[in-house]
């Protein structure tokens, strides 16, 4: 009778044993994932803040460019062309900032 009941005591042991390895090592997994997802955030943030500020510098260069530049240039066709270029990009880098 003894040793049945230590067969039984030492595979509840062994069981409860398992059970709470299994449970650290998936909590273990699920704060891995966090973190990974924590940085995924911080990592588009810092990339949403690079592409707006990318995007003020351009319009700031723009400007300048503008101010210094002649009536004349201004009016040439190409000159709006490269002008409606770098709006676009502006407006890209914009609305991709806007998606992240």
């Amino acid at each position: 009778m003894l040793i049945p009941g230590a067969i039984l005591f030492v595979v509840g042991a062994f069981v409860t044993i398992v059970a709470a390895v299994k449970r650290a090592t998936t909590s273990e997994q699920d704060i891995r994932q966090k973190l990974i997802r924590l940085e995924d955030i911080q990592i588009k943030q810092e990339i949403q803040e690079k592409k707006e500020e990318m995007s003020e510098q351009i319009k700031e260069k723009m400007e300048e460019v503008e101010e210094k530049l002649p009536e004349e240039i201004k009016e040439i066709e190409s000159f709006q062309e490269i002008k409606s270029t770098v709006e676009n990009t502006v407006e890209s880098l914009d609305e991709k900032a806007n998606q992240a």
